[in-house]
């Protein structure tokens, strides 16, 4: 499945979304990924990490690059597989600043009335293209998508996904 690139375009803000009655109906635009690490509104997010107020700080910016729902374990129904597209900055010992930029892909599954995480992967930005079959993930991303190396395969295991 190819994904698209900036689903958070289209987002609005909505900090009381109503509760979901499926993984198509979740609102992924206004949501806490990882606990409350990652914070979504309106399909973006930033977070300040300051050791010392008014001074150097982390800052990590999330936006949502997209959705896609595929059975992704082979039980025969679809999971959701959304992609956030990261730009992290972190200040070093030397007071220099230094970029990661990056994708992450959650897979959700629907679980006791609610999206359950199943799993997470790393992968280069942007996200070009996902497929999925019977436990099995192969991600294509990067600047060159079409490379070797910009196509990562991850199997999925009890404790999340592994590369393969």
């Amino acid at each position: 499945m190819v994904l698209g690139r900036d689903a958070a375009r289209k987002c609005k803000k909505n900090l009381a979304p109503p509760p979901a009655k499926s993984l198509r109906a979740v609102n992924w635009c206004n949501r806490d990924y990882l606990g409350k690490q990652i914070s979504l509104r309106g399909g973006r997010g930033e977070l300040h990490e300051y050791a010392e107020l008014g001074a150097p700080h982390d800052t990590h910016l999330s936006s949502l690059q997209s959705v896609a729902y595929l059975d992704v374990d082979g039980d025969g129904t679809v999971e959701a597989l959304v992609a956030l597209a990261r730009d992290d900055w972190f200040v070093g010992e030397d007071g220099e600043s230094r970029n990661q930029s990056h994708s992450q892909l959650y897979v959700y599954a629907w679980k006791d009335g609610g999206p359950a995480l199943i799993g997470t992967v790393d992968v280069a930005t942007p996200i070009v293209a996902v497929a999925a079959w019977r436990g099995n993930l192969a991600v294509r991303s990067g600047k060159t998508p079409r490379a070797d190396q910009a196509l990562s395969r991850y199997r999925l295991t009890p404790d999340g996904f592994e590369p393969r």
